[in-house]
């Protein structure tokens, strides 16, 4: 087999390796997302719990990127410690080590009993949980069967005369073989991937010696470049706690990088392959940098904050909670008042965001509009929490039946008001951006009904705004009567743009999907202020003990 022929197998073993990963990733975190987001608010200022926490998440969810981004996103909205998140960091990383202790294991023969688990799981089944971890047992089939490719590929490197000299001049240069599987690491966006590349290689005879394990350390201080590149545009408060895990990860590897021979011999003396010693010193590198490090995450944080300042006048502030007293906690009516009082400040931030992304249509809209919409959708994400948070503490005492309907009318207001954020944040910001970005013009009949409508759920917003807050069934009642106009208007838009397209207009044609993508957002928005009436008029009380 001629050598770029090897060079090219090896590459495609790699690359579905990095491909299974991300199955597993991606199925892992639809399952078991939102459950990691409400375990996470759980570990707030405690530290050993969040180190638990991000082993764990890890070692399920296969990467500890991903945790330590979500621990960022919890530190910049204040609600984890920077230590804490730190700590979550740490454990995250010992997570991706266990994950290769069992993947580099010969459990070949469980390929095909994962790969047809998986296909029956997501074929049969219409639970998401289900189908998701039908996803996870593809994912896991495929990376086992890229180890598998890369150790018999690599089999064929042997024969080459270049490679034990490469291997030799690694062995030689510490420096360079850090650098390298730095960078590897960085590209690949997974550390796991790139250790159980490194194992797989050293067990095809490539790679070996302290060269391993140079490459070894190279791909733990590239573990944390991902996250760190990742929140490179956020505020100093969330990019704190990626810098802390380099900084960690950076220590880690100028104190053990003297003692790779001395460690290499030890483990080699009582007989260990390579392969072994390269997953066990993933293992202990992490094990070393968990122990002697989470006793001074405390002094780390501190430090971090001192030199790394947050920047006010050039950052925008985070949505803190104005009126969510807790003194006010012991007294349900005066802290149902002040949840309210909250909610109708989330209730501006949405309005910021309609208004934003009506105006991010506009042909001659800056660019900015559209940042602004994904950093106020930050905000609305965080008071949200906030606010369900604050009622479900209300709602531990005893109330009455008038201030359990009141508490789910807050409850369903603000969870109504994040949905709504979502969609302009996640649907028609991206719309709008496509429009600008493919240089698109609405007809000037389709921009005309598109300004129609957003008028019209702009009324409906304040209906929505000035019923729940003066509690009033008669305002709501004429919100759900609207309902019907609403549905008559959004249809006849949709048919007036369909007569354009059989007329031939050219500008009409080109912004079709996007036109008609926007007006089925804007009826989602216009139904989840429908249901603010609805919960208005329904005078059922609610138990909201688990509301959050």
């Amino acid at each position: 087999m001629s050598a770029s022929l090897v060079l090219l197998n090896l590459l495609g073993a790699v690359a579905l390796l990095l491909w299974g990963l991300r199955m597993v990733r991606t199925a892992a975190e639809r399952a078991l997302g939102a459950d990691l987001d409400r375990h996470l608010r759980r570990i707030a200022g405690h530290r050993l719990r969040a180190f638990i926490f991000g082993g764990l998440g890890a070692a399920t969810l296969q990467s500890s990127t991903a945790l330590v981004l979500l621990g960022a996103g919890f530190v910049a909205k204040a609600r984890l410690t920077l230590a804490a998140g730190l700590a979550l960091a740490l454990g995250a990383d010992v997570g991706t080590a266990l994950a290769a202790q069992i993947l580099s294991l010969d459990i070949t023969a469980a390929i095909p009993a994962l790969l047809l688990a998986g296909y029956v799981l997501f074929q049969s089944s219409a639970s998401k949980r289900m189908r998701n971890g039908g996803r996870a047992c593809i994912g896991l089939g495929l990376m086992l069967t890229a180890l598998t490719m890369i150790v018999g590929v690599s089999g064929s490197l042997q024969e080459s005369e270049t490679i034990p000299l490469v291997i030799a001049a690694l062995s030689d240069e510490p420096t360079l073989s850090i650098l390298i599987a730095a960078i590897l690491t960085w590209v690949a966006h997974s550390s796991l991937a790139v250790v159980l590349m490194i194992a797989a290689l050293t067990l095809a005879g490539v790679i070996g010696g302290p060269a391993a394990l140079y490459l070894l350390l190279g791909a733990n201080l590239g573990a944390a470049l991902p996250a760190l590149s990742a929140t490179m545009a956020e505020p100093m408060a969330g990019r704190r706690v990626p810098i802390g895990n380099l900084c960690f990860r950076g220590l880690g590897v100028l104190c053990l990088v003297w003692v790779v021979p001395a460690f290499y011999a030890w483990l080699n003396g009582y007989g260990l392959t390579d392969q072994k010693i390269v997953v066990l010193g993933h293992l202990a590198f992490n094990l070393a940098l968990a122990i002697v490090g989470l006793p001074f995450v405390g002094i780390v944080a501190g430090v971090l904050e001192k030199f790394l300042p947050s920047l006010p006048n050039l950052e925008r502030p985070r949505a803190a909670p104005r009126h969510l007293h807790e003194e006010a906690l012991c007294e349900p009516a005066r802290a149902l008042g002040n949840a309210r009082r909250e909610a109708l400040r989330l209730a501006d931030f949405v309005q910021e965001m309609l208004d934003d992304s009506h105006d991010a249509l506009s042909p001659e809209a800056p660019v900015e509009r559209l940042t602004a919409i994904g950093m106020i959708e930050d905000e609305v994400d965080s008071l949200n929490n906030a606010i369900k948070f604050y009622v479900t503490e209300i709602t531990r005492t005893e109330l009455s039946r008038d201030e359990s309907r009141q508490a789910h009318s807050v409850i369903s207001f603000s969870t109504n008001m994040e949905h709504i954020g979502d969609i302009v944040d996640r649907n028609i910001r991206r719309l709008a951006d496509r429009k600008r970005k493919s240089n698109l013009t609405f007809s000037e009949e389709g921009a005309a009904e598109i300004d129609e409508i957003y008028d019209h759920v702009r009324e409906s917003m304040q209906l929505a705004v000035s019923a729940f807050m003066a509690d009033d069934e008669a305002i709501a009642e004429q919100l759900i009567a609207r309902k019907r106009n609403f549905r008559d208007e959004e249809q006849a838009a949709n048919q007036q743009h369909l007569e354009r397209l059989r007329e031939g207009n050219a500008a009409s044609i080109d912004t079709s999907s996007i036109h008609l993508d926007l007006l089925r957002d804007l009826k989602r928005i216009h139904s989840h202020l429908t249901s603010i009436a609805y919960t208005i008029t329904d005078r059922q009380p609610v138990q909201l003990q688990d509301s959050a």
